[in-house]
């Protein structure tokens, strides 16, 4: 997978923006960078509210859903545009968290899947 973007956010710690080549990715899977070899564990997938059920799900995902504010409704319908325009190319948001020190991963990162917990195999 590779990171396109990435966020640490003070309330929810660290945040990929994800081109996944997988079909999703499971709680408690722990992946790797190729370059520096930090490594962090997946959480969960985050999901908007306002796009409630349209978002692309996959069955050994946990997630979590986040409620976000808007300035206008256009805004809102923008926004869902969006989101939805990524999940068809396979981009997707997940919380993160590092194994050892580590850092959030860079823009460009290529991130490979080492472990995947027994019970989503």
């Amino acid at each position: 997978m590779e990171i396109i973007d990435s966020f640490n956010i003070s309330t929810l710690g660290i945040v990929i923006v994800a081109k996944l080549s997988e079909e999703g990715l499971p709680s408690g899977a722990i992946v790797q960078s190729k370059t520096t070899g930090h490594t962090w564990m997946v959480k969960y997938r985050m999901l908007f509210q306002h796009v409630g059920e349209q978002h692309k799900l996959f069955e050994n995902e946990s997630v979590s859903y986040i409620k976000s504010s808007f300035k206008s409704p256009e805004d809102q319908a923008n926004s869902e545009k969006k989101i939805l325009e990524q999940e068809a190319q396979n981009i997707f948001q997940y919380r993160l968290t590092p194994v050892g020190e580590s850092t959030k991963p860079a823009k460009g990162t290529i991130l490979k899947i080492m472990k995947i917990p027994a019970a989503t195999i």
